[in-house]
């Protein structure tokens, strides 16, 4: 404590020369007493309005150094307590704000007007903290005017940003922008709001039963012929008879290169499916081997001798299976290409 002691006395020592700044000053309103005014900028704001009040004139003694602010006597300023740093001229942060025992004022760090630093030791996790009670408030502002610059920047090893979830959607007013994560459970979903409200319009773009996004291979890659060798594929008469192929489209072949295809995880495929050498009539199902049998099709063939193809997207199992089930009398060969996946 006798150390900040000291500064106040050094400052004070000071405050008839600051009148003159304080007077050119637009920003700070005339007090009756303006040495009591200077006094409690220097002391109460913690370094902040200090230097804003005396950039024009900025005091020697807090250039580069360390104001401490909630400690007690006895402890120690390494390693307990606030900090406010006024960097001074030509460094690459004006303001330090820090908790912990390193960098308090380090110019690597904080290329920034005003820097909030957590350090590892203590409890305090946030470097910065914005909070608004105001219906329309924010609690933080991030504002570039430059071409070239950026509104906000985040970076972190566990996530860059994470959305603290609601168990339903918002049904005040919200404006096209607005992201919204909700949760229930252990499983979530992320929202976007494509229409001003009330009501307002949500579209999802995340969660567990939405499919993720489309990634196209470079190539189509073949995971299953039944050509080299294998019996056609024999359809049953009526909607649920036939034979039912289990098809993994976890890899495959372009050309002689053996190719990654759909990998587990995925929540679905994009095939083509080709028909060759049919007999009779029949048609094909494909759907995931995570499901019995389905009444479905997804491919026709009416008489013998056709070679057709579709592309048709499919959901698959955890392991990136399908199943392939004939039906309708007939048989034919089918090969089996993987086009892109979804996750």
């Amino acid at each position: 404590m006798s150390d900040i002691h000291d500064r106040i006395s050094a400052l004070e020592s000071q405050l008839d020369d600051l009148k003159a700044a304080v007077d050119e000053s637009e920003e700070i309103a005339t007090p009756s007493t303006r040495r009591d005014l200077i006094k409690k900028v220097v002391i109460g704001a913690a370094g902040v309005a200090a230097g804003s009040a005396l950039m024009a004139r900025p005091a020697a003694a807090l250039d580069g150094s360390t104001l401490l602010m909630g400690l007690e006597g006895g402890q120690n300023e390494a390693t307990l307590g606030t900090r406010a740093n006024y960097t001074g001229v030509g460094t690459r942060a004006a303001f330090v704000f820090q908790s912990g025992t390193t960098y308090a004022n380090s110019d690597a760090n904080f290329p920034a007007a005003l820097a909030g630093w957590a350090g590892p030791s203590g409890t305090v996790a946030t470097g910065v903290y914005g909070y608004s009670a105001k219906p329309s408030g924010f609690g933080v502002v991030g504002y570039a005017s430059s071409s070239g610059a950026i509104g906000g920047v985040f970076l972190g090893n566990r996530a860059q940003l994470t959305l603290w979830p609601n168990p339903a959607l918002p049904t005040g007013q919200n404006y096209v922008g607005d992201l919204y994560q909700t949760k229930v459970g252990t499983t979530g979903n992320l929202w976007a709001c494509v229409g001003d409200g009330p009501p307002s319009v949500f579209r999802k773009l995340a969660g567990p039963d939405t499919a993720g996004s489309l990634h196209l291979l470079a190539a189509p890659v073949r995971v299953y012929d039944s050509r080299p060798g294998n019996a056609p594929i024999v359809g049953g008469d009526g909607a649920l008879g036939g034979s039912i192929r289990t098809i993994d489209l976890h890899t495959g072949f372009v050309g002689a290169v053996a190719t990654p295809a759909c990998p587990a995880g995925a929540t679905g495929a994009l095939i083509s499916v080709t028909l060759d050498a049919t007999t009779a009539q029949g048609f094909l199902a494909v759907f995931s081997n995570a499901l019995p049998d389905v009444g479905s099709s997804n491919l026709n063939w009416y008489t013998t001798g056709q070679i057709l193809a579709v592309t048709t997207v499919s959901a698959v199992d955890a392991a990136a299976k399908i199943k392939v089930k004939a039906g309708g009398g007939g048989t034919t060969q089918i090969v089996v290409d993987v086009i892109g996946y979804y996750l």
